[in-house]
């Protein structure tokens, strides 16, 4: 009989540490990393300065035109709950003191900056008729439709947020 008890108080034990171990990892939710880029496109760079110590523009260096290159970083998210494109975006920005503007909708980024003392936006440059704006890719895939907020991404999935330009010329159907 002693045997039988002592076997059921450690049943009992090893079923109480087990359910703890089980709720214990349940507590912190779950997390996923994703791989976060933040760069200036092609197109843009022969517009970006920024000043040097002498208080004069300069085009910025190549080095320099990568904001975040491709980062890890791990999202704490709520069973069931989809992270978005955007949200890995602003934990990055976050993580690395990037200051950044969604558009008025909160959907998209609408400006990066108070990185290395250079301020990115997507500002509209009247002389050439060009528009500047955040693009990005999820897997190296730009979405078909949808913004930031609304394309939803997984463990393991590689973000890029890249400053692009686009003229009016470009959104116009050719005349034949």
């Amino acid at each position: 009989m002693q045997f039988c008890k002592k076997t059921k108080i450690v049943a009992i034990l090893m079923a109480v540490v087990m359910l703890s171990m089980s709720l214990a990892s349940c507590a912190g939710g779950n997390k996923m990393t994703v791989t976060v880029g933040i760069k200036l496109g092609e197109d843009y760079i022969d517009y970006l300065y920024a000043l040097n110590e002498d208080n004069e523009e300069y085009i910025l260096p190549e080095e320099e035109r990568t904001m975040l290159n491709d980062v890890s970083v791990e999202i704490n998210y709520e069973e069931g709950e989809e992270i978005s494109a955007l949200r890995a975006f602003i934990e990055a920005c976050a993580n690395y003191d990037i200051s950044y503007e969604l558009d008025s909708t909160e959907t998209s980024v609408k400006s990066v900056s108070s990185y290395a003392g250079v301020s990115v936006t997507d500002s509209e440059n009247a002389d050439n008729n060009v528009t500047y704006f955040w693009s990005y890719t999820i897997n190296g895939v730009e979405p078909t439709s949808g913004r930031a907020a609304t394309n939803y991404v997984s463990d393991g999935d590689a973000i890029v947020f890249t400053l692009t330009s686009a003229a009016a010329s470009d959104y116009e159907e050719e005349n034949y």
